[in-house]
């Protein structure tokens, strides 16, 4: 587990590129809603590519983005005051409390250990 609060700036000190994979829920009443998000921060993951897919359930997309910016969507919002957010050109809407959250980290890229990590955030 990793503290919310620690997050932001571990992922804004880091001055690399992220590469975003996001499951986005289906538009309603309400705005989307960011159900998942998975990060590679470090060099371009083999076989990546800029994708969005959109069906009426939810819409798959990925982006390439600054460590920053990655680390502003972390930022706790205020109870209940979701934040508008993008990934790539996909917009969505996101809530995110103080506390603990799931948080994997798996080192990736055995072969350049200190260029890139695996970040897998269930939101």
């Amino acid at each position: 587990m990793c503290s919310l609060e620690a997050l932001p700036a571990k992922l804004a000190g880091a001055r690399r590129s992220a590469w975003v994979r996001a499951l986005i829920g289906p538009a309603g009443d309400e705005d989307k809603a960011l159900l998942s998000l998975q990060a590679v921060v470090g060099p371009r993951p083999a076989g990546w590519r800029k994708q969005t897919w959109v069906y009426p359930q939810c819409t798959f997309t990925s982006a390439q983005m600054t460590t920053r910016r990655l680390a502003s969507i972390f930022q706790v919002s205020e109870a209940g005051e979701p934040r508008a957010i993008s990934v790539g050109r996909t917009r969505a809407s996101v809530e995110v409390h103080p506390g603990q959250f799931p948080f994997v980290h798996v080192p990736s890229l055995a072969q350049y250990p200190d260029r890139g990590t695996r970040q897998s955030l269930a939101l």
